[in-house]
């Protein structure tokens, strides 16, 4: 939904379509999935698959939590895993902050080379 830019949750036809890359609001480049449970393995998996960045979050101190995000992390599904403490500084902070100007970055020289590349074709 996100990608497409679809706001209504319901609305199943627009989700289900199929879209251009070109024309989706939202390019899986650009996205940050944070998912702390189960239900977030899916689109933690799709999020990172197209290109995106996912993160795991466990619960600072639980075996159980912090093994599953190990996994998570082994078999390709997230980038990272980390545990759940936001304050300034910390591991999760230091990915995020990290992966937001990697993906500022990557979208600068994405549109420098566009323009580029149409001054080039009107260019005689």
């Amino acid at each position: 939904m996100i990608n497409k830019g679809i706001h209504e949750i319901w609305d199943n036809v627009r989700i289900n379509d199929s879209m251009s890359e070109e024309d989706r609001p939202i390019p899986f480049q650009n996205m940050i999935y944070l998912g702390d449970g189960e239900t977030d393995i899916p689109s933690m998996r799709i999020v990172k698959t197209e290109g995106g960045h996912s993160v795991a979050i466990y619960k600072p101190g639980n075996r159980n939590s912090c093994a599953q995000a190990k996994r998570l992390v082994q078999r390709g599904r997230v980038n990272f895993a980390c545990p759940g403490d936001y304050t300034e500084g910390s591991e999760l902070y230091q990915v995020i902050t990290a992966t937001i100007a990697k993906i500022k970055t990557y979208s600068k020289f994405n549109t420098l080379e566009r323009e580029n590349q149409k001054s080039m074709l009107e260019r005689k």
